[in-house]
């Protein structure tokens, strides 16, 4: 047994212990050559790259207009009406509730074929009680939703 107990621990300190000293000394060095490669591939890029300010600026202020023109369009939120934005968000909830309730009863119906008066008790207070679930979750992403577009209104009057 004693002999079993030194034959791996010298195989341990051998592969494991020195292993993951030279793993170590390895990565270093191909660090350092990776960092001088860089460093000259970006010298010369710099080097051959030709600047020229002028065409740089023009174009610069060419996307920025063409950004200004498109944040301006009447379909995004932010440029809606805050009734607007809430008529659409009323819509949208209101269309999900309804798939929702259209869900739930086609499963109702499809799991109890002929439902005893108890079964539809209980199923009416399990579906009253996720609808309002599914009310609360609505009105948190209009909320939401609406917090974040006013947000942006008001970064971009800055």
């Amino acid at each position: 047994m004693n002999i079993f107990m030194n034959w791996t621990y010298d195989v341990f300190q051998e592969y494991f212990v020195g292993g993951f000293l030279n793993l170590f000394v390895a990565l270093g060095t191909i660090s350092i050559y990776l960092s001088t490669i860089l460093a000259s591939l970006i010298v010369t890029y710099e080097a051959l790259y030709e600047k020229n300010v002028d065409e740089l600026l023009i174009s610069h202020k060419i996307k920025q207009d063409l950004v200004y023109v498109n944040k301006r369009e009447w379909w995004r939120l932010r440029n809606m009406n805050i009734w607007l934005r809430l008529l659409i968000y009323t819509i949208v909830s209101y269309h999900v509730i309804l798939i929702y309730e259209i869900l739930m009863k086609y499963s109702f119906v499809s799991t109890y074929l002929s439902p005893t008066p108890l079964q539809i008790l209980e199923f009416n207070d399990v579906f009253e009680f996720y609808l309002r679930i599914m009310i609360f979750i609505c009105l948190l992403t209009a909320l939401s939703l609406d917090y974040f577009v006013s947000k942006t209104i008001k970064k971009s009057q800055k």
